[in-house]
């Protein structure tokens, strides 16, 4: 399955693009959404943060998740303070 339809059916249907480096990068509009993303991967049955890969701080945030059913990371970043918001998806080779 390609990023964008695993994206879709979790319920994560805003616009991304692959970018030089094979990443497929969401820009996420406002702190609203980002917090629908974030609610739908820590939700999710298909999902499991890697707690080793999480960073925290009153400016911003990396959280790394995995897909079960796909070789796929996930990093949820926030920079709180610039107001940016991302959700950059991996393909993980094997």
């Amino acid at each position: 399955m390609d990023i964008k339809k695993y994206l879709d059916s979790l319920g994560i249907r805003d616009e991304g693009s692959y970018e030089h480096n094979g990443a497929y990068v969401v820009n996420i509009e406002d702190s609203k959404s980002y917090g629908r993303i974030f609610t739908i991967l820590d939700t999710s049955e298909d999902i499991d943060i890697i707690p080793s890969n999480q960073l925290v701080t009153d400016q911003g945030s990396s959280l790394m998740y995995e897909s079960i059913s796909e070789p796929l990371l996930l990093n949820l970043l926030a920079d709180f303070e610039g107001g940016v918001y991302q959700l950059v998806v991996n393909e993980i080779e094997g």
